[in-house]
């Protein structure tokens, strides 16, 4: 779990320490929904998307492709572990592992493989693709469950499939939901991922990484799209607004 009182005063690309201060926020609420998995996972998942997130160049132009932003991420992470401790790698190391049974489930699971819901594959062919994904995933956290893209672009699709069900309503929000099983396979990886992430981000900040533009950005950010001075009321609102 979080602790509450985190301090992201030290991190020092402004950009990351917008994405990890909404992040925590998200994965607080997520951490206070015990009763909710749908609630969690949305959470969890608004949280990663905190992080890993982009806009588009223009506002004009169609949202950047999720996985392709959560896979620099995952590059993104690789490049910070090479600064941690021996120690740090070892706990890190650890707690991936734990995760094996886990992500085991999530990646079997037929229903959040895209190609099923394609319909060009026979559930006996997905069913194969899906314990191959698995077996890849399975070699490379023998041999570097450290190297980040190779261990968890897989399972990362796999919670793609599953955001998408939800967030879009394409799933029932309550226990009589068919996709309830899938829902608890995917919370059970997200709710590790995800602080293991901020955990990792909030200790260890890759000095030479520049971070790109949180997407809207607070206002007074220097990438704000508008002025901002200091003690100037907030024209359209009347007031300062808060940060976020």
């Amino acid at each position: 779990m979080i602790p509450h009182d985190v301090n992201l005063s030290r991190i020092r690309d402004d950009n990351l320490r917008i994405r990890l201060e909404r992040a925590w926020s998200w994965i607080d609420l997520a951490q206070s929904h015990k009763n909710s998995a749908h609630a969690r996972f949305i959470f969890y998942w608004i949280a990663f998307n905190a992080i890993y997130g982009l806009e588009p160049l223009n506002q004009e132009d169609p949202p950047p492709d999720q996985m392709k932003q959560i896979r620099k991420l995952l590059e993104k992470l690789k490049g910070v572990i090479t600064i941690c401790g021996e120690k740090e790698r070892g706990l890190l190391y650890q707690h991936i592992h734990k995760m094996r049974g886990s992500l085991e489930d999530l990646i079997k699971d037929s229903f959040l493989i895209k190609e099923y819901w394609v319909g060009q594959e026979s559930p006996r062919s997905v069913t194969s693709q899906c314990a191959s994904d698995w077996g890849k995933t399975h070699e490379q956290m023998r041999t570097n469950c450290l190297d980040f893209d190779k261990v968890f672009h897989i399972p990362c699709g796999r919670l793609l499939v599953l955001r998408n069900q939800i967030v879009h309503g394409s799933a029932r929000g309550d226990d009589k939901s068919r996709g309830h099983p899938s829902l608890e396979r995917g919370l059970a990886v997200i709710e590790k991922m995800v602080p293991a992430f901020f955990d990792l981000l909030t200790r260890f900040e890759d000095p030479s990484e520049k971070w790109p533009k949180a997407p809207y950005p607070r206002w007074g950010h220097p990438e704000h799209p508008h002025e901002y001075t200091e003690g100037e009321p907030h024209e359209l609102l009347g007031n300062r607004p808060k940060s976020n």
